[in-house]
């Protein structure tokens, strides 16, 4: 009961914090999601992709990443900064937006997001346009922003896209942990899976 109690104190949380944001979703246009059990991610990067405020390329981004974080963590920081930050890339923040929408979801269906791809009929392809990491330095702090691009394709036939809606800009947390800003973008897909998973509840099947 305790636990149950805790989980609801954090969805009621969240939904404060995102409130006045949601991501569009067209009923009609995603009826083929209905009834699936099983729905497959997949995180995309493309090359064109911006960082920062100024919008930086990766490549470019990457490497004032690599001398700051040399220089506050002597001699090897920026080396376990990039292996950290390609980590989150390739898994991290996929685990996350995962969990976060099969935990909102539970509350109205019985379907669940999963990577593993072979299972799905259908699968969305989370597509980063814009990433802000943030900063945190005391009492100044700035939240990480996302952008992207949500596709719902099927499975095997991620070129032909069957429907697409983009994201307002959204916030994380203040992040933590020795490479907190990677933390705060972690976040951020956080409360995007919390947005995508309300948006889709008038679309997916309910509980059973």
């Amino acid at each position: 009961m305790k636990r149950k109690s805790i989980l609801l104190l954090l969805v009621v949380s969240a939904s404060l914090f995102s409130y006045g944001q949601r991501i569009k979703i067209d009923k009609k246009e995603l009826h083929f999601l209905k009834g699936q059990t099983k729905i497959g991610l997949k995180f995309v990067f493309p090359e064109d992709f911006r960082m920062d405020g100024k919008h930086l390329t990766e490549e470019d981004f990457l490497k004032i990443k690599k001398e700051a974080w040399s220089k506050r963590i002597s001699p090897d920081g920026g080396k376990r900064w990039l292996e950290a930050y390609e980590l989150s890339k390739k898994e991290g923040w996929m685990h996350t937006f995962i969990n976060a929408f099969n935990q909102t979801a539970a509350y109205y269906t019985d379907s669940k997001l999963t990577k593993d791809l072979s299972e799905t009929n259908y699968t969305i392809i989370v597509e980063t346009n814009w990433m802000y990491m943030g900063y945190h330095g005391g009492v100044i702090y700035q939240r990480a922003k996302l952008k992207t691009s949500i596709h719902f394709v099927e499975t095997g036939k991620f070129e032909e896209i069957l429907y697409t809606t983009k994201t307002p800009v959204i916030r994380g947390f203040l992040g933590e942990g020795v490479f907190n800003d990677l933390s705060r973008v972690d976040q951020a897909y956080d409360q995007t899976s919390y947005l995508l998973a309300l948006g889709l509840k008038k679309v997916l099947k309910k509980k059973s």
